[in-house]
C-alpha cells in the first residue's frame, strides 16, 4: 500500500515537472538532483514524440542520473527502458511495463564519460537510443 502511493505521488511529481516545463522542475520530478545536461526525444513511427530521455550532472555530488518520461497523454503502461554507464560503475538500467518513467538510474561520473540508452515501445515500434560517451567531466 505505502508503494502503491508513493508510485502515485511520484507519477504526480514527474507529470507536474514534464508539464511545467523548466529543467528545475523536472529534475525535482524525476528523482535527479543537479542540472539537466541533455535530453533527447524518442518519436513513434510517424514522427510524433512519445518519451523523453534526461540526463541530470550534479557538481557537488558528481552523480549522473538518467530518467525516460513518457510524453503527456500517453495511456496505461507500456514497455519502457533506460540505462547509464560508465567505464567504472558498469550499467544501471531500469525497464519494465511503466505508465509515466523509467528511473532514475544513478552511477558516479565526476572525471568519467558517460552513456545514456534508452527505448520505448508503442505497439510493434519501439525506437531505441544511445548516446556513445558523453558528457566527459
Amino acid at each position: 500500500m505505502i508503494k502503491r502511493a508513493l508510485t502515485i505521488a511520484t507519477a504526480a511529481l514527474v507529470t507536474a515537472g514534464v508539464l511545467a516545463g523548466t529543467p528545475e522542475a523536472a529534475s525535482a520530478a524525476s528523482g535527479c538532483s543537479g542540472q539537466q545536461i541533455r535530453h533527447w526525444v524518442l518519436d513513434d513511427s510517424r514522427g510524433l514524440p512519445i518519451s523523453t530521455i534526461r540526463l541530470y550532472y550534479n557538481a557537488r555530488t558528481g552523480i549522473n542520473c538518467a530518467v525516460n518520461v513518457w510524453r503527456p497523454g500517453t495511456r496505461g503502461k507500456r514497455g519502457i527502458h533506460i540505462g547509464i554507464w560508465t567505464a567504472k560503475s558498469g550499467w544501471k538500467r531500469d525497464e519494465g511495463s511503466f505508465k509515466y518513467y523509467a528511473g532514475p538510474v544513478r552511477v558516479y561520473g565526476k572525471h568519467r564519460c558517460v552513456r545514456v540508452s534508452g527505448w520505448a515501445q508503442v505497439g510493434r515500434y519501439r525506437p531505441t537510443f544511445d548516446s556513445g560517451r558523453i558528457a566527459c567531466r
